[in-house]
């Protein structure tokens, strides 16, 4: 762990961490690198599934740590093969995301913002802008350009051990085009810290964040605090199905639904390749398809004029034979 730490974000580092010490160090901790085999890992597997009820993704997780290792091990020279790449994991059954409806997710704003206009507000750019709850905590004062209309997502929160601000990949960082409903709600959202400020005989910090607790905007949302909320919300509109990463799942049905480029939508979404919001939005684009197949259709129209008997097109000239020939 030590060799790898400097190459890590330090909350993946922590969630290595936690991996380590909480299974596998319990389990594999008293097993030699050297002699740690495929059917070790293959029974430590195992019993992290039908012994401790974890799931095929947090597994899988599990392995990938182990994986990394020993794949680092090899890299030295300490062992000849990384046994890990042998072992049997649980694979992931691929299931088609499921958004909530337009209705379903205006009921839960209005919901939200009747008993916490900041929350509703929340609900509302996760929407639109199809950001993640943890970029969204993350939103600072700064990153909002109302001249230009645009926002800067640059950054996220992620919860271990306390709240920790960290920068995101290069693929996930973007500027993406804030419409005028979500410029106004900004606008309004910033009014609104403003005046709590006031009322609190305080002002703003400098780097503010939009979505805070604290009176000068100093501290934001936690994440977990956030999914709380959230979960009274749907409680209370009886839409205890619907997940807060279901907004993300919203925005870019919709967004795939109207005919958006796909490399648009993956620029917004902070996708690393259209090959990832394609396998699993592109489901969401039936019109394309009907649109293909008339478009190749009325291109190969004239193939119906064929004559197999003769392996002629119709003639179109005067004097009888056709200008087209089977070659």
């Amino acid at each position: 762990m030590a060799e790898a730490s400097p190459l890590l974000y330090s909350t993946t580092a922590r969630g290595y961490q936690v991996m380590i010490s909480r299974h596998i160090t319990p389990a594999l901790g008293s097993i030699s690198i050297w002699d740690l085999s495929v059917t070790d890992l293959d029974r430590f597997y195992y019993a992290l599934a039908t012994r401790d009820g974890l799931s095929d993704s947090t597994i899988r997780q599990i392995h990938s740590v182990i994986h990394q290792a020993l794949d680092l091990a090899t890299r030295r020279d300490w062992i000849p093969r990384n046994r890990a790449a042998l072992a049997t994991i649980p694979k992931l059954p691929r299931t088609r995301v499921s958004p909530p409806t337009l209705e379903q997710v205006q009921r839960l704003i209005k919901e939200a913002t009747s008993k916490d206009p900041s929350f509703g507000t929340f609900l509302e750019l996760a929407a639109t802008t199809g950001a993640r709850r943890g970029e969204l905590c993350a939103l600072r004062w700064s990153q909002v350009d109302f001249e230009s209309g645009t926002l800067t997502i640059d950054t996220t929160i992620a919860e271990l051990g306390g709240l920790i601000e960290k920068d995101r990949s290069p693929h996930a960082c973007r500027r993406i085009t804030l419409d005028s409903r979500s410029q106004h709600i900004l606008r309004e959202q910033l009014e609104t810290c403003q005046s709590v400020a006031s009322l609190n005989s305080t002002q703003l910090v400098p780097d503010a964040f939009v979505f805070s607790l604290q009176p000068d905007c100093s501290r934001p949302w936690s994440p977990d605090w956030v999914t709380r909320h959230f979960g009274a919300v749907r409680t209370a509109v009886g839409l205890k199905k619907v997940h807060l990463r279901d907004f993300r799942h919203f925005s870019a049905a919709q967004m795939m639904a109207k005919g958006v480029p796909v490399t648009i939508v993956a620029g917004r979404l902070g996708h690393a390749n259209a090959f990832t919001t394609l396998t699993t939005y592109g489901h969401f684009a039936p019109a394309s398809d009907h649109d293909a197949a008339r478009f190749l259709g009325s291109e190969l129209s004239a193939l119906k004029q064929w004559n197999v008997a003769t392996r002629r097109f119709p003639s179109n000239n005067s004097s009888g034979h056709s200008d087209r020939r089977w070659w």
